[in-house]
């Protein structure tokens, strides 16, 4: 039992509000205090109602500065779902934006909020930020399937939280599974809120966002010499060797597939134009990241890029819609069909080559 009194008031009572309206008043008070979810730091971007294609909609989605993508299921103790359904919901609103890019993910976020994400992401001001290594983060994070689950509820149940203990001890250490029971109470203007996170224990030894891994350039050249053929291992080398040429420098992924990103330098700064990765597992790609170019380079300069690009056999079907995204997409070419066909290594230099040379204003 919670009692309530007033400075100068000699007698206690029961608080007027003892429970939410309904579950839309959960979710709005979760929606406008993100710091209350798990691993929130202070930094999330939030939407609400975000549509997962063929499912419905997921209550809340929130990322994170450092590119950890939260996905957020409300209920009330009094709605028959809480028991099972709700555990089904919020996988499948984790399976429909898993494997989606970050162009169309950050296309349904700026549908509900209003801005791109990085825009939103941005305007918390988190200290150090790096906007392109959020943006990578938040691809592999989709791409991979790495999601924060979140159940929000006003009281928890016995049977969630055995649920919750279950999921962490046996799932992968991508997969982080929580509940966050909020239970509110208020009183002539007062409100209280008792959060109380269920999980972290199990949780404990998992890394928020996925798995990291300490790739370098020998793991990822060994990686995808594996998953490649052998005339793609020797396309990838080839190219990979001209890129760190001209470049000025390489970053190396921190998930649990392989992948280097090659940084040249455009209109005075480095930006992240190559890409060399193992995706799915045992397949090698190589991106053309256009979407960071965006800005630094005209739209003449990116077109010719493209243009370039669809003179290799094959390559114009991963690069259809280009123009129309406003270049805003990174389209990966497959090592073992597309890399290796005659003169397509050459193609790339020569296509990079007049990228470097080009007048970008």
């Amino acid at each position: 039992m919670l009692l309530v009194r007033r400075s100068g008031e000699t007698a206690w009572h029961s608080p007027k509000v003892t429970a939410y309206s309904d579950e839309s008043a959960l979710q709005t008070l979760v929606g406008q205090s993100p710091d209350l979810l798990p691993g929130a730091n202070g930094a999330m971007a939030v939407v609400t109602e975000i549509p997962v294609s063929g499912i419905g909609y997921a209550d809340i989605v929130g990322v994170d500065a450092a590119g950890t993508i939260t996905l957020v299921e409300c209920k009330l103790k009094a709605n028959p779902e809480i028991r099972r359904q709700v555990v089904g919901q919020i996988v499948a609103y984790a399976a429909g934006l898993s494997g989606l890019s970050y162009e169309a993910f950050d296309t349904l976020f700026a549908s509900k909020s209003g801005a791109p994400l990085a825009e939103r992401v941005a305007a918390l001001k988190p200290e150090g930020w790096d906007e392109e290594a959020f943006r990578v983060q938040v691809a592999e994070n989709l791409t991979s399937g790495r999601f924060r689950l979140v159940i929000a509820v006003d009281e928890i149940t016995d049977e969630l939280k055995a649920v919750v203990r279950y999921l962490n001890a046996h799932t992968v250490p991508e997969l982080e599974f929580l509940a966050l029971e909020l239970h509110y109470v208020a009183d002539d203007g007062f409100e209280i809120l008792v959060p109380t996170t269920y999980g972290e224990e199990g949780a404990q030894g998992k890394v928020p966002g996925g798995t990291k891994h300490k790739w370098d350039e020998q793991s990822v050249l060994s990686a995808l010499e594996t998953c490649c053929k052998p005339e793609g291992y020797e396309a990838t080398k080839a190219l990979y060797g001209f890129a760190k040429q001209v470049g000025v420098g390489v970053k190396f992924g921190g998930g649990p597939l392989a992948s280097a990103t090659a940084r040249l330098p455009i209109g005075g700064k480095p930006v992240s134009v190559l890409s060399f990765y193992e995706w799915p597992q045992g397949r090698g790609v190589v991106a053309v990241n256009f979407e960071y170019l965006v800005g630094c380079a005209n739209t003449a300069v990116l077109r010719r890029l493209a243009d370039r690009l669809r003179q290799i056999p094959g390559a114009s079907q991963y690069l259809q819609g280009l123009e129309q995204a406003e270049f805003k997409r990174r389209p990966g070419l497959p090592i073992d069909t597309i890399l290796t066909k005659h003169g397509a290594v050459e193609t790339i230099r020569d296509a990079i080559d007049e990228l470097l040379a080009a007048p970008l204003a």
